[in-house]
């Protein structure tokens, strides 16, 4: 399997995005498919929960999504995922507006980055 393009500081661990997937194309594929529709609802979930202050599920979320996210490889994305869950296991969502949009920032830079494989 052929790596794509990534920027120096590798958003995405390539060596294990490809264990995840058995080292297979198709199964690459579909494996990204459920990944960045499953994160995209977490995502709007997250910003509902925070939305209404509700500090124990965006706390669930965070975690859930972070696992997720770094079983696959998605790097990049995990740090303001593990930020918010700290937080909001801590019961302050003070800066949990500005992480989710670290959080956006970040998993469009994955999608856009895996877009060759998502086709």
């Amino acid at each position: 399997m052929t790596d794509p393009a990534l920027p120096p500081d590798d958003p995405i661990d390539v060596e294990r995005l490809a264990d995840c997937a058995s080292n297979d194309l198709a199964q690459l594929r579909e494996l990204l498919q459920v990944y960045f529709e499953t994160t995209a609802e977490e995502i709007e979930n997250l910003r509902e929960t925070i939305a209404r202050g509700d500090a124990a599920t965006t706390d669930r979320i965070a975690h859930t999504c972070a696992g997720g996210s770094a079983t696959f490889g998605m790097k990049a994305i995990v740090p303001p995922l593990r930020q918010l869950e700290a937080q909001a296991r801590a019961g302050k969502l003070d800066d949990a507006p500005a992480l989710l949009k670290e959080i956006e920032r970040q998993f469009g830079l994955l999608r856009e980055i895996m877009r060759p494989y998502l086709n």
